[in-house]
């Protein structure tokens, strides 16, 4: 607990690996109550987010949003050209 504090784990229900890791957190910070407990007294309120590293919601986004902007990224074009 670097934090100090008693995380509330959140998962991707849709994920079964997810679920399972996130089920495993809990059952471990329940059965370790007592020293976590201790551990995060006077702790501000956190959440602990266990998410699907197949499920990237942010690779989309880093490509460009214009037809010449993607024809450039990928083609390529010189000369205001493109070679097919």
């Amino acid at each position: 607990m670097a934090t100090r504090s008693y995380p509330l784990v959140r998962f991707e229900a849709k994920s079964n690996l997810c679920k399972r890791i996130g089920e495993c957190l809990n059952q471990k910070l329940n059965e370790d109550q007592e020293f976590v407990a201790k551990m995060s007294r006077n702790a501000p309120y956190t959440q602990l987010l266990v998410v699907d590293r197949r499920n990237d919601p942010v690779t989309p986004l880093l490509n460009q949003w214009t037809y010449q902007a993607m024809v450039h990224e990928l083609i390529g074009i010189k000369h205001n050209t493109v070679d097919m």
